[in-house]
């Protein structure tokens, strides 16, 4: 079976971040840091396993990882714009939406 097959050890949270949410009860910065602590571990295994699938691709198929790769790049910053502009609205023009 592969290193990257869906198991336990894939779900799609951490035991930490639910640790950490439980404990937070509900206050937002702590919340926020948990949030953000999760993401960072997050961040960390998709990273891992991105390096494990490029080493393991070659010619063609290696390009179009990275071409995809670059794509997503800028769907989500552009997504992410969208998202702050959203945001500026709700919280300074209320009436504008």
């Amino acid at each position: 079976m592969s290193s990257l097959a869906y198991g336990a050890e894939n779900a799609p949270r951490t035991k930490e971040y639910g640790w950490c949410i439980d404990k937070a009860s509900a206050v937002d910065p702590v919340v926020l840091e948990c949030i953000s602590d999760e993401y960072r571990r997050q961040d960390k295994r998709l990273n891992a396993a991105y390096r494990t699938l490029m080493s393991s691709l070659k010619g063609e198929r290696k390009k179009q990882l990275l071409e995809a790769q670059r794509l997503w790049g800028k769907y989500t910053v552009g997504f992410t714009m969208i998202l702050k502009v959203e945001l500026w609205l709700a919280c300074w023009l209320p009436s504008a939406r």
